[in-house]
């Protein structure tokens, strides 16, 4: 059961700087205001806004992917434990 969580750590990190990458590549695109008669200023917020929503979703999920990490490898240590104290025996 251990080796089963031994890789959840690793795709959090990956999770983690792709979701990074992303959102810098995304926040390149904020001044985007080719052709449009409004005015530059309420289309960058716009675009920030949008982002800032992005980045939060996107932190939210890697939050959720490490907690639920933690926990499920604080179980197995747990169950780890318990085994190798009954094997003592």
């Amino acid at each position: 059961m251990v080796r089963q969580w031994v890789w959840t750590p690793v795709f959090v990190n990956d999770y983690f700087y792709l979701f990074g990458f992303v959102v810098f590549l995304n926040l390149q695109s904020i001044a985007n205001t080719i052709g449009t008669k409004t005015p530059i200023g309420y289309l960058i917020v716009q675009n920030f806004i949008f982002d800032c929503s992005f980045a939060a979703i996107g932190f939210l999920v890697v939050l959720a992917l490490h907690i639920s990490q933690w926990m499920a490898a604080s179980r197995v240590n747990a169950f780890e434990k318990r085994v190798m104290s009954r094997s003592d025996c």
